[in-house]
């Protein structure tokens, strides 16, 4: 996913629905740059409005939110969410892509019957 920075209201209700629903019968990896730099990841908590209805996406799936460094400046702005334990591992934010001011995630999928799981990298204008 992509959120512009200072999307609409209706964008984020669109995406947060559409998240939820995935989530409901599926194993679900969510990966984007969503920004959302009000949210604090670590405390489940939100300054202010924007973002509020995110996190409640969040919570309501079951997603675990992977990427516990920032990744523009001072904000986690890129996630990788999971809702099922142990499917997503060995994250890391490293240098950032080329010339994006994002940093870029590694991290590793895990499969079903496959304890490695691919690697997956992510940089700016990437999925």
């Amino acid at each position: 996913y992509y959120r512009p920075p200072n999307s609409q209201r209706e964008l984020e209700e669109h995406m947060c629905q559409k998240i939820v629903d995935s989530c409901r019968s599926n194993k679900v990896v969510v990966v984007g740059d969503f920004n959302f730099p009000n949210i604090d990841w670590e405390n489940h908590s939100v300054k202010g409005l924007d973002g509020v209805q995110f996190l409640k996406s969040v919570q309501e799936s079951f997603l675990k939110q992977y990427v516990e460094a920032p990744t523009r400046e001072r904000a986690t702005l890129d996630l990788v969410l999971g809702n099922w334990e142990g499917q997503v591992n060995e994250v890391c934010v490293e240098e950032p892509f080329g010339t994006s001011d994002h940093s870029l995630i590694r991290f590793k999928i895990v499969m079903d019957g496959d304890r490695a799981g691919p690697q997956v990298k992510l940089g700016q204008g990437q999925i």
